[in-house]
């Protein structure tokens, strides 16, 4: 079953216990913006995705993995997303 980066990402952040504004600063964003992505009214930039990536300790290569493909091709002008996309 496929998933949506915004449900992913509040997934994870609730499976770590963080709250939004924890979230946040463990990532170096805006605690609205974060609330964008997590809504998904907003998708990240590549340097946020790096971010989130390092702050949640999520893998690229797994996240592909459950992600629906509409969702990675919205990713795909993230250099990370599109290099595994490449690889595939």
């Amino acid at each position: 079953m496929g998933a949506v980066l915004h449900r992913l990402l509040k997934d994870r952040r609730a499976e770590i216990g963080w709250t939004q504004p924890e979230a946040a600063a463990k990532a170096g964003i805006e605690q609205s913006y974060l609330s964008k992505l997590e809504t998904g009214k907003s998708i990240p930039s590549g340097d946020v995705y790096a971010r989130l990536v390092e702050a949640y300790g999520l893998n690229t290569g797994a996240m592909a993995g459950v992600l629906f493909p509409a969702e990675l091709d919205r990713l795909r002008d993230i250099d990370e997303v599109r290099a595994l996309l490449l690889r595939q």
